[in-house]
């Protein structure tokens, strides 16, 4: 049987700012992952917009992010900021770390692994350049797959010092800025841990940042 094939254009998603262009891959990996989604999805740019094929509709496709999504693990128990010391803003991990919801259940483990890896080291604050490869090393060698892709891509594991991709700073930062915490707590913000359920901004926001 022949699957209808919808074209949707994401306005939101705009080759600049770089942002934008990153955020038009995500939504394709994210969608493409998912069995909830779609695996067969396409993606083009036409003109300053990126353009899904996909077996979902638009509506679908709000659907999907708001009851389906499930956040990859994204964290940096290697910086200072992370959420996992004393004087971090915990906001957003602290839920998430007793988050019941399904859709929380990778991101959930990912914080236990890491706060496992810590205990083991006595480590009660952010690592200094001694200790942070063995602490890097660790944790790409024992976190789940899907906590690793990110660790892959924000620090890269030489024999010397670890390097960092300047796309992400030095490991997942823009100075003072953590990237993962700032994520866990949009993350809490969007949706409720207890339930997993959006909360009432939460479709708002995601048609303006999908469609402009």
């Amino acid at each position: 049987m022949q699957t209808t094939v919808n074209e949707i254009v994401l306005a939101g998603c705009a080759p600049t700012p770089l942002a934008n262009y990153l955020k038009a891959l995500g939504v394709l990996r994210l969608v493409a992952e998912s069995e909830e989604g779609d695996p067969q999805v396409r993606g083009r740019w036409q003109g300053e917009s990126f353009v899904l094929h996909t077996r979902l509709d638009r509506d679908a496709l709000k659907r999907f992010f708001l009851e389906a999504y499930a956040p990859t693990p994204i964290l940096a128990p290697w910086n200072g900021g992370s959420g996992f010391y004393p004087g971090d803003n915990q906001s957003g991990i602290s839920p998430l770390t007793l988050a019941k919801a399904p859709r929380f259940q990778a991101i959930r483990q990912a914080i236990a692994e890491a706060r496992a890896i810590l205990g083991e080291m006595h480590l009660n604050d952010k690592p200094d350049k001694e200790v942070k490869p063995r602490l890097l090393t660790l944790l790409r060698s024992r976190v789940d797959e899907r906590f690793l892709a990110w660790l892959d891509a924000a620090v890269v594991l030489t024999d010397g010092s670890p390097s960092y991709p300047p796309l992400l700073g030095t490991g997942g930062n823009d100075g003072r800025l953590d990237f993962t915490n700032n994520f866990m707590q949009r993350l809490v913000e969007l949706f409720d841990p207890e339930s997993g359920q959006p909360r009432s901004l939460a479709a708002a926001w995601l048609e303006h940042s999908l469609w402009a």
